[in-house]
């Protein structure tokens, strides 16, 4: 099968503190779906002292040719009607650099990717598998990020982001908190020093993620116990 695919952008800046991009993407695909893919990004600042962003896209995802063309029918059976994952995204990111060295980001963000492709029982021969499209993930919430460096060469960065993550299947409402491998909080912080003693440098990290669901047990379905919250310390000696 032939894939091919164009895209155009427009930037602009018409004021001082207001600028824009824009992009569309078209793809054609002989054996799968064609996609139009759009986004736009609208941008305000002051110089370089603080701004905001406001971000939209979407995005596709064929299936790969394992997934779109294979089965043996002992153990998968043959996709039928097989297309696209697909997803929407909306961000808005506040920004500041206050003083020299401070630079600060509030951003919040949703996601919704629909169709995901996943391995189901073949609702015309339940004993063998078969790709279909049918999962969809959601994702909404907020993250903070901020660093600052001296003259001196002393460095600091810090962030943690919160994120409410839901899942559904064949239509049915998304059901938040259930998926697997996807905390709800999550953060890391860390220093890096300047040259010590002519020698070399010193770097600790630390890093957090909460609680989080495992995957189903394969034979009854059901969620497995939730993974504990995770704390962990690195350290760096640069000579």
């Amino acid at each position: 099968f032939g894939i091919e695919g164009v895209y155009a952008e427009l930037d602009g800046q018409p004021l001082s503190w207001l600028g824009f991009t824009a992009g569309l993407r078209f793809d054609d695909n002989t054996a799968i779906d064609d996609n139009v893919s759009p986004r736009v990004a609208l941008f305000l600042s002051k110089h370089e002292t603080y701004g905001l962003k406001l971000l939209y896209a979407q995005g596709f995802r064929n299936p790969s040719a394992y997934e779109a063309f294979f089965y043996d029918n002992a153990s998968f059976a043959q996709p039928a009607g097989l297309g696209a994952e697909s997803i929407e995204s909306f961000e808005a990111i506040v920004w500041a650099k206050p003083v020299g060295g401070l630079s600060l980001r509030l951003s919040g963000f949703y996601w919704d990717a629909t169709g995901i492709v996943e391995q189901l029982p073949d609702p015309a021969m339940p004993s063998l598998l078969q790709f279909q499209n049918a999962g969809e993930l959601v994702s909404g919430g907020a993250e903070f990020e901020g660093s600052y460096r001296t003259a001196a060469g002393w460095y600091a960065f810090g962030g943690a982001t919160y994120a409410r993550v839901g899942e559904g299947d064949h239509g049915t409402p998304v059901a938040y908190g259930n998926v697997p491998n996807a905390p709800a909080l999550t953060a890391a912080g860390g220093v890096s020093t300047p040259k010590l003693f002519g020698i070399g440098h010193l770097s600790l990290e630390a890093t957090y993620i909460g609680e989080r669901a495992t995957r189903p047990d394969d034979a009854t379905g059901a969620l497995g116990p939730e993974t504990p919250q995770w704390f962990g310390l690195n350290g760096i000696i640069y000579i």
